[in-house]
């Protein structure tokens, strides 16, 4: 049995939308929306305290009250959590406060995939890796390349999400 963990938004929660319309607001305009493009299309022109700032604002945005009751889940999720957490011990680690942990849980139980989860994290104090770290977690799941970067958990699976197409790169 493996130990799994999921970013929730933009992996489980189809938020891309969101964040895509918020950074065009923010004069940040690509041919590629995925988070992998935007990381390394920023890194080019900021430092990274710059690119953490203007995340932060973004997840603000998309965190704000009630905006998550308008999110939908992302193609193919709910199939993919009810089979794999048959076989295996789910987590979710989302960058989202704690104070925002019990929507995510209502979220979830609206969708039905609540009773697949060991556990819902926030990573907004720690590393997500740290935390796969500290309860033993064998694979991340994100859609962000900065909490993947560093080689702390066994396997890291990057998700991109463009044009409604899903990819992913396995990193080791």
């Amino acid at each position: 049995m493996n130990k799994i963990a999921f970013d929730f938004d933009g992996v489980i929660a189809a938020t891309d939308r969101l964040k895509k319309k918020w950074f065009i607001r923010n004069g940040v305009y690509l041919n590629n929306f995925d988070k992998y493009s935007i990381y390394h299309y920023l890194s080019k022109k900021m430092k990274v305290e710059e690119i953490d700032n203007l995340y932060n604002s973004m997840s603000n945005y998309v965190f704000s009250d009630g905006m998550l009751k308008k999110v939908k889940v992302k193609k193919d999720v709910l199939r993919l959590i009810k089979k794999i957490c048959k076989k295996n011990e789910l987590y979710i680690i989302t960058s989202r406060p704690n104070s925002m942990i019990p929507e995510v849980k209502e979220w979830l139980e609206n969708k039905k995939i609540l009773k697949c989860f060991k556990e819902i994290i926030s990573s907004s104090n720690s590393g997500k890796q740290l935390i796969c770290r500290n309860k033993n977690i064998d694979i991340l799941v994100d859609d962000d390349y900065r909490h993947l970067e560093k080689d702390i958990v066994k396997v890291r699976i990057l998700i991109s999400n463009d044009k409604g197409n899903i990819s992913y790169m396995k990193l080791r």
